[in-house]
């Protein structure tokens, strides 16, 4: 299991809000390093909260509910 915190509500309202996020995009949101937001995008999508949507032009993560 994981814990929620700031970056991962962050992530949370920005997805109810636009739909969709890439990991450029959470590290600019909840500044922190682009590792760091793919790793906390990776737990999510394990844990079956998002899917990843592999894309040509850049992966990005939806809500998978």
């Amino acid at each position: 299991t994981f814990e929620f915190g700031e970056t991962e509500s962050l992530l949370m309202r920005y997805l109810d809000d636009y739909g969709r996020i890439s990991v450029s995009q959470l590290a600019q949101l909840a500044d922190i390093p682009p590792e760091r937001a793919s790793q906390t995008l990776l737990r999510l999508t394990k844990a079956d909260l998002l899917h990843l949507h592999p894309d040509e032009d850049g992966d990005y993560f939806t809500l998978n509910y």
